[in-house]
């Protein structure tokens, strides 16, 4: 897996964690599986910023995400 690979699949678990976060808060549970994507998004981005030598950033990102897409499909 490439570091921005693993960097995308950090950031849909963080946005999944998000999510999850809400749908736990709303219904009154605790956010046990929020808290889990949650710091499995934390591994996988920081993984990909030590394979990539901090490479990312904010401005960096949108690229980064059309290019593992564009890799996937193709």
């Amino acid at each position: 897996m490439t570091a921005d690979l693993t960097f995308v699949a950090g950031i849909v678990l963080a946005a999944y964690a998000v999510v999850s976060f809400f749908k736990a808060h709303a219904e009154g549970y605790p956010p046990r599986a929020a808290i889990v994507l949650l710091v499995a998004a934390v591994a996988l981005v920081l993984l990909a910023e030590l394979r990539s030598g901090w490479a990312y950033t904010p401005a960096s990102i949108p690229m980064v995400v059309v290019r593992v897409v564009g890799d996937v499909l193709n």
